[in-house]
């Protein structure tokens, strides 16, 4: 064996793991393969005839923080990324190595992955994280007191923070490593998109700084809960210009997930799922209208039962895509009769009904979990057969 086939990533260093596996993804990147995949996504997402449905199959679940099994590629927990941009580096490609031994149709997206927490800690909090692996899943962190009225309100009166503290220093060094690490590599410069930090959307981070209240607050202050959400939504569009200008990528473009957008961003809504449909369209809709305009559009997560307002939010202004975090608890048949009619791209994250192969042609992206590289292989072949 080797002493570069005996790399062990426990005593490596991060710039030698990125030496030894770097050419070797760089040499598995097919680059006819990878233009097309981002052609054929790029169709579906804008209902255009595709030769197959776009197919992302993976051993990792990013919903659920959950990994399934493993190609050999080596992944690092919180703490080891945290320490080492090339460590985050690798376990971002991981689904890049995972695509070029399937041949599926992820288009890859790296992110400098600092949990939900980036936009809050321009306003004072933090982020934590529980460094059990890399399936943990990173939190929001508020002050003592942080989340009073008397606190936020000052926070809104004194406008847009500055845009260069909290993390947006760790986020710009990510970058900057990653580009030098990546410079050395036509392929991998090409097709690796680097993306935004996740961002969330207005309800969830007002949801992070005024906590559980908030949902009091709908019922008991409406006025302030309007105000609030105002003030969140332009700081969202601010940051996400930011973090943009950043990256050098157009405000109307962009990658996540190993989607490749039909806009500019990403909007997370988990936490509205809770209200129902007359709040959500006085609460929820209009801000969501408001952070998609300046970026031509996107896509919009959230996870649960979300078929008590999907109505209202499918018709969300500048609305591309739409992502169920959950989709085993949403009927597709619902979902896609109303993504279909508006030309949402439908971004489901289960295999399609069998009712619907050969129906469905185009505006839906599919990403299929599964536990070994065996059955990934028939997944996709059964795909790219339709």
């Amino acid at each position: 064996m080797t002493a570069a086939l005996a790399l062990n990533p426990a005593h490596a260093t991060g710039q030698e793991l990125l030496e030894h596996w770097l050419p070797r993804l760089e040499e598995a990147l097919d680059a006819g393969h990878q233009a097309a995949v981002e052609e054929r996504q790029r169709r579906a997402w804008a209902f255009e005839p595709v030769d197959h449905l776009p197919i992302m199959v993976t051993l990792r679940d990013d919903v659920a923080h959950q990994t399934f099994g493993r190609t050999g590629w080596p992944t690092f927990d919180w703490e080891q990324q945290m320490a080492d941009p090339a460590r985050m580096l690798l376990n971002e490609l991981a689904p890049a190595w995972e695509s070029t031994l399937l041949k599926d149709d992820k288009c890859f997206s790296i992110r400098p992955n600092l949990g939900i927490g980036t936009i809050p800690t321009l306003v004072g909090c933090q982020v934590a994280f529980d460094n059990a692996s890399e399936d943990s899943m990173p939190w929001v962190v508020r002050p003592e007191g942080y989340s009073e009225r008397d606190n936020l309100q000052r926070l809104m009166d004194a406008g847009i923070p500055d845009l260069d503290g909290g993390n947006t220093s760790t986020y710009r060094r990510i970058v900057e490593a990653w580009r030098v690490s990546l410079q050395p590599y036509p392929k991998l410069r090409r097709f690796c998109h680097l993306t935004l930090p996740d961002n969330q959307g207005p309800f969830n981070l007002a949801f992070h700084l005024r906590g559980e209240a908030l949902y009091l607050d709908v019922y008991d202050d409406p006025a302030w809960v309007h105000q609030f959400l105002g003030c969140i939504s332009r700081l969202y569009v601010a940051a996400s210009k930011h973090y943009k200008a950043i990256l050098g990528e157009p405000l109307d473009q962009g990658f996540y997930w190993n989607w490749r957008l039909r806009g500019g961003v990403r909007n997370v809504d988990d936490n509205s799922v809770l209200l129902g449909p007359e709040q959500y369209g006085q609460f929820v809709k209009p801000y969501n209208d408001r952070s998609f305009g300046p970026f031509g559009g996107g896509a919009h997560h959230f996870c649960g039962n979300v078929e008590h307002i999907f109505d209202s939010a499918v018709r969300i202004e500048n609305l591309s895509g739409v992502h169920l975090g959950n989709p085993e608890l949403n009927k597709f048949e619902y979902v896609w009769s109303r993504t279909s009619a508006r030309k949402v791209c439908l971004l489901w994250d289960m295999p399609l009904p069998e009712a619907q192969r050969g129906v469905v042609r185009t505006g839906i992206v599919i990403r299929e979990k599964v536990k070994s590289m065996e059955q990934a292989r028939q997944v996709v072949e059964q795909y790219q057969a339709n």
